[in-house]
């Protein structure tokens, strides 16, 4: 968990990584001994805030608590899913609950996600806009975390389908990576065509990461950063305008 220990857990200094992704806030948080985590803390709702970390230990959530003891069980249901968890309660008024790496996609494509601890009530959040956040989040940890120091087992290539292969246009699967920079973007993606797109970030395994839909005359503002590399694909698998990779600043992107 965070840090180690649950005291350990309020020392942590947090700064800001993306103050707007679709409504959303990412934010790194460190100690005296350097990063821990990157953050998408969610807007205010009716229950609170809801966090969605990237720790070197996994994925965790974070919701708030009041309670003092170190552990309960807790339930997590993403649109109909259920995850049987525990929670361990926070000193300063939260409660981290790990999830898997299939619980933060079905975060990313959710639109509810309830938490039970045992002896309260549910309480539930909106997941507007989280598909833009997990990707930032994977991005900010990507960055901060530095590569491993360890050896790790390289992962299957991936195998391509039908289903998956796109069309004219687009780069073969994880043939095109987004690389790491400290030049900051802002880009404006404007969909000028006739069709609706859908918007991928290309993560740095060059897996595609869903950021926006966009109909015809939609735009979308995104922070990102040079070099980062970005897909605009229509539902007959046709990427619009190849790979588009932003220089530094700001500045519009017109699809068609």
């Amino acid at each position: 968990m965070l840090a180690g220990t649950a005291a350990a857990a309020q020392d942590f200094d947090i700064q800001p990584y993306a103050a707007n992704v679709r409504g959303w806030q990412v934010d790194v948080l460190s100690d005296d001994q350097g990063f821990l985590a990157c953050s998408g803390i969610s807007p205010q709702q009716a229950h609170g805030f809801l966090g969605v970390m990237q720790t070197r230990d996994g994925w965790m959530l974070r919701v708030p608590s009041d309670r003092s003891e170190s552990w309960d069980g807790a339930v997590v249901t993403i649109d109909g899913r259920v995850i049987d968890s525990q929670v361990e309660f926070q000193p300063e008024g939260a409660g981290h609950i790990g999830i898997s790496e299939a619980a933060v996609g079905w975060i990313a494509q959710g639109s509810r996600l309830k938490v039970a601890m045992n002896g309260d009530q549910t309480t539930d959040w909106r997941l507007d806009g989280s598909a833009a956040m997990v990707g930032k989040v994977r991005e900010c940890f990507a960055r901060k975390a530095g590569r491993p120091t360890v050896a790790i087992t390289a992962p299957a290539p991936v195998v391509e389908s039908d289903a998956l292969r796109p069309g004219a246009g687009c780069p073969r699967m994880c043939s095109v990576v987004s690389t790491s920079n400290d030049t900051p973007a802002t880009v404006q993606f404007y969909n000028a065509s006739d069709v609706a797109i859908t918007l991928y970030w290309l993560d740095f395994t060059g897996l595609p990461v869903e950021y926006a839909g966009l109909l015809p005359r939609d735009d979308f503002t995104v922070n990102t950063w040079a070099e980062h590399r970005w897909l605009a694909r229509d539902f007959q698998g046709v990427c619009h305008g190849g790979v588009i990779t932003p220089a530094g600043g700001a500045q519009v992107w017109e699809i068609y």
